[in-house]
């Protein structure tokens, strides 16, 4: 029987945007719980999410939503362009 090497997958890279700033700390503090998420940065409003999204690279980007006053979908349009 051969030992076969365990596959380590790299933690989820996660960008939180929230106005409340307990909500991005909570967050921040309860991911990398179990090595699955890296918090990169937190924002807490869209001009600074897009500057973090496009700086950081992240695999995934919590979003309150209720943020600004754009639609939900094109706050992922506009980060998934800065990040392009």
């Amino acid at each position: 029987m051969t030992d076969s090497p365990i596959a380590v997958q790299a933690p989820l890279r996660v960008l939180v945007v929230d106005p409340d700033d307990r909500i991005r700390e909570g967050l921040a503090r309860l991911m990398p719980i179990g090595g699955r998420c890296l918090v990169v940065g937190s924002a807490g409003e869209p001009g600074a999410a897009l500057e973090l999204a496009a700086a950081m690279s992240p695999d995934i980007v919590m979003l309150d939503s209720r943020l600004s006053d754009l639609d939900p979908g094109h706050n992922l349009v506009a980060a998934r362009t800065s990040a392009a």
